[in-house]
């Protein structure tokens, strides 16, 4: 199983509307290319990780990494090894977290960190929390 994990920046404020479009548009392509992952949208930052084959992974993060939605790129994870899928029964969880707070109770860190510096352990911690309420 190859995994992708990565932060990047919206260039852009996004309405519930255009989370909710891009949301569908991407469960649609990942579900073509059998990719499952997670994003989450916090503070006007992306945290989204991709598994599966790795031809496809890559294939759907070089299209992702070169949307003008986003920028500042920050792969915190990438390659094969990491054992079995996290999130193997959707083509892509979705949470968004308006409130620190919940940042800080997912994995306990201290309220002035914000999703932009979490390492990718916690990364990672931080999207499994999530993804018990994911919709």
């Amino acid at each position: 199983m190859f995994r992708i994990l990565y932060l990047s920046t919206a260039n852009q404020q996004f309405s519930s509307q255009e989370l909710t479009d891009l949301l569908q548009k991407a469960r649609a392509r990942n579900e073509a290319v059998q990719v499952t992952g997670m994003l989450i949208h916090s503070d006007g930052d992306f945290l989204q990780v991709l598994e599966g084959e790795p031809e496809n992974v890559i294939g759907v993060y070089d299209r992702i990494s070169v949307d003008p939605r986003h920028r500042d790129i920050s792969v915190l994870q990438r390659g094969l090894g990491y054992g079995d899928r996290l999130f193997p029964n959707w083509t892509m969880g979705f949470k968004r977290v308006p409130d620190q707070t919940l940042i800080d109770e997912a994995i306990g860190v201290n309220g002035r960190v914000k999703m932009r510096y979490l390492d990718a352990m916690s990364a990672l911690d931080f999207l499994l929390a999530c993804s018990r309420s994911q919709t």
